[in-house]
This record gives structure tokens, sequence and C-alpha cells, in this order.
């Protein structure tokens, strides 16, 4: 499976933004460096699993635009927890994610009603992936409800 390049976004350039991001630490984040994504968030480590979070841009007060957060196994990319690069502040951004186990992750995800303010969305959803070894390599996948 091949990591995504991260998305064309505009948003806020402000320095004050970046200096927020973090250095590359690990393999992994190399890898996704290569590929145009800013680092944020601390990265999470175990069982040969890492959990790592990326940006293409920010908004107008340094919140992550176009954000993804990627799973790899032994460094082998395994997927992400969202099909498509997230925004701050929208349904369907992803605002709690950890690695529980060799197996696990889970991601938490704002749900808006109409009328919630962009500040406070109304319910969360949570969602609990696998990490499942394949023929062709590792692969996250979602846990349907039961």
């Amino acid at each position: 499976m091949a990591i995504s390049t991260a998305p064309t976004v505009d948003g806020n350039t402000d320095p004050r933004c970046a200096a927020r991001e973090r250095p590359a630490e690990t393999a992994e984040d190399n890898t996704l460096i290569a590929e145009g994504w800013y680092l944020f968030l601390p990265y999470q480590r175990g069982w040969g699993v890492t959990l790592v979070s990326g940006l293409a841009s920010y908004d107008g007060m340094c919140r992550p635009l176009g954000y993804q957060s990627f799973v790899f196994v032994d460094g082998v990319f395994a997927g992400t927890v969202s099909p498509e690069p997230m925004n701050s502040r929208t349904t369907g951004a992803a605002t709690d994610v950890n690695l529980w186990y060799a197996d696990q992750v889970s991601a938490e995800y704002l749900r808006y009603a109409p009328d919630d303010p962009l500040c406070c969305a109304s319910s969360t959803e949570s969602v609990q992936f696998t990490i499942d070894d394949t023929p062709d390599g590792p692969v996250l996948n979602p846990v349907p409800p039961s």
C-alpha cells in the first residue's frame, strides 16, 4: 500500500504555526516528510506498531488542515484512520487516535449537528481498528459496529 502525498491546502502560512511541528525522530516520520506531510502530535510506538500524525497546512488559529493519522507495522505502512485527509472543526475530524495493542487502534471522530457552533460538536463517534497480517503485508481495518 502506498502512502498518499500530502494534499495541497490553502492555509495559514504564519511561521508560528510551523514552529509547533514535531521534528523527525523515526524512519516512519521521514517517510511521511518525503511525501510532503508536516509532523504534529507525539508518535505512539509499541509492539512494532508506530502511529504518526501528519498535516498539510493550518487554519487561522494554527489548527491542522488536511491531516491524517498513519499506522506502520515494523516500518511497513498499514493504513490510515480516515479514507481522506481531515480538517479541524469539521464532521469526521479525528480528535483522539490511540494505539492500544499490537493489533488494535482506536479513533474518535467529531460529529456536528446542523446547528452546532464550530467550537463544539454535539457528539463524537468511536471506531476500533484491527491490524491484520495479510500475505500482502499489514492492513488497518475498521471493526464494523455490532
